[in-house]
């Protein structure tokens, strides 16, 4: 009986000990950090000369590295207090921002010269509240809850951060609370914060801003017009795409007007407009349906497909000149009348559709449909792509406007707005055919990640 008993026992044991390794390493994300343990990051934390400052900026190499879905699956599903490289995540406001410089040496390597202390104000429910609530508090069955602050070490935010604006971050724990009973760590290490600010600087950030998006991401968009399309691009283009028509029937949206623009506008100066809020006036071309092949973004879109319509804009008397690429002789590229203006969408409006139907079916991937239409939306960036016109004139890739479609408007019932159908079918011609090299190109990146 006695050796019956010491081996339930021994059993016992086996399977707490076991449970408890278990919930270790759901918790515990140093896996991510390669060549980091919890010695090293003690050792690195509170920052205080250069060598220290270099292994803060290893950490947040490594975990810019890895996917936030990545770093949530470590997440611990119960509250318990966190250890040295757990996971974790948080949602507060900015109290103030301190701008640390990466050494010299390590630069090149990181690819970031400089990352941020940031102080952050972070509402926790209080556990330490008695077991047994006043009569006040068991009227009214509310949680309390405490502010504590938290030292956030991550890449730098986009230049207009400020104090009191919105940031979430996942990461990992870098200095534990010495109080052994709380689950609220002093500091944590991050490789992606988004961020939502306070005063977002126009109308298209602030709606963007409400629904969700990371608009962290469009301070980066800006920096890539004029390139293709790019997996740098993937997580704005997603976050976007996802919610713009969903945007249009807020009441924000409602209250919002959106700045008329014409594509020359857009031309000039896209990284003023990136994000913003706008409304133009165009003709379709042509319509096709991209597919989307990641799992992970399919559930981010809610589909395995969105569509983008090919349009033209009217330049009404300027002529857009592009010069030729360098090595290349001639006078610069001429248009006139028209500019071709690309346009990505979840949902085709039902005239749209209509008009596949009555004239492909309504399974066609690809569907020529000339109509002229008003759009609300906003602008992600120009992008390039090769056109059947440019390479006529050897000129290089074709460069235009992308717009993330929130509301499209059938103007065929007010007329045509007088763009003319010779002007239409000369465009067409390059922008059709340009079109369909760009979603090639936009395809064979797709098959590698989606964008």
């Amino acid at each position: 009986m006695n050796q019956f008993f010491r081996c339930a026992t021994t059993l016992i044991l086996l399977a707490a000990i076991a449970a408890t390794s278990s919930q270790l390493q759901a918790q515990s994300a140093l896996e991510l950090l390669s060549g980091f343990d919890a010695a090293r990051i003690e050792a690195a934390y509170p920052p205080g000369d250069s060598e220290s400052f270099g292994e803060l900026a290893k950490i947040i190499y490594r975990l810019k590295r890895v996917s936030d879905d990545g770093i949530e699956s470590k997440i611990a599903a119960e509250t318990t207090p966190l250890e040295l490289g757990d996971a974790i995540r948080v949602t507060g406001t900015i109290k103030s921002l301190r701008t640390l410089k990466v050494p010299d040496n390590l630069v090149e390597f990181l690819e970031f010269p400089v990352f941020q202390d940031i102080v952050i104000s972070v509402a926790t429910e209080d556990a330490e509240a008695s077991d047994e609530p006043t009569s006040h508090e068991a009227a009214s069955h509310e949680a309390t809850y405490n502010t504590k602050t938290l030292n956030l070490i991550a890449a730098r935010l986009p230049t207009g951060a400020a104090v009191g604006d919105r940031i979430e971050a996942v990461g990992v724990v870098i200095e534990e609370n010495a109080d052994s009973e709380s689950s609220f760590p002093l500091a944590m290490a991050s490789g992606h914060v988004k961020w939502f600010p306070s005063q977002p600087p126009s109308n298209g950030w602030r709606l963007l801003s409400q629904a969700g998006v990371d608009v962290s991401e469009l301070a980066d968009v800006g920096d890539r017009n004029r390139q293709p399309l790019m997996a740098a691009d993937n997580d704005a283009f997603y976050q976007m795409l996802a919610v713009s028509q969903q945007i249009a029937d807020t009441p924000l949206a409602a209250q919002l007007e959106p700045t008329w623009i014409v594509p020359v506008d857009l031309l000039r100066e896209p990284k003023k407009f990136t994000g913003d809020w706008l409304r133009m006036q165009l003709r379709t071309v042509r319509v096709t349906r991209i597919a989307v092949t990641d799992p992970e973004r399919q559930k981010q879109l809610g589909s395995d497909h969105y569509f983008q319509i090919d349009a033209n804009g009217d330049l009404g008397n300027v002529v857009v000149q592009i010069a030729r690429p360098d090595g290349e002789t001639g006078e610069p590229v001429r248009f006139e009348g028209m500019y071709p203006v690309s346009l990505v969408m979840k949902e085709l409006p039902g005239f749209l559709s209509k008009a596949i139907q009555e004239q492909e079916g309504g399974d066609a991937v690809v569907a020529l449909i000339s109509k002229p239409i008003q759009v609300e939306g906003f602008f992600f960036r120009l992008w390039s792509y090769s056109s059947d016109y440019m390479e006529r004139q050897n000129a290089g890739d074709q460069f235009g406007p992308l717009l993330m479609v929130a509301r499209m408007n059938d103007r065929s019932s007010v007329g045509t707005g007088g763009v003319g159908v010779e002007v239409i079918g000369y465009v067409a011609a390059f922008v059709i055919v340009g079109g369909i090299l760009a979603t090639l190109i936009w395809s064979r990146v797709n098959s590698g990640e989606d964008l």
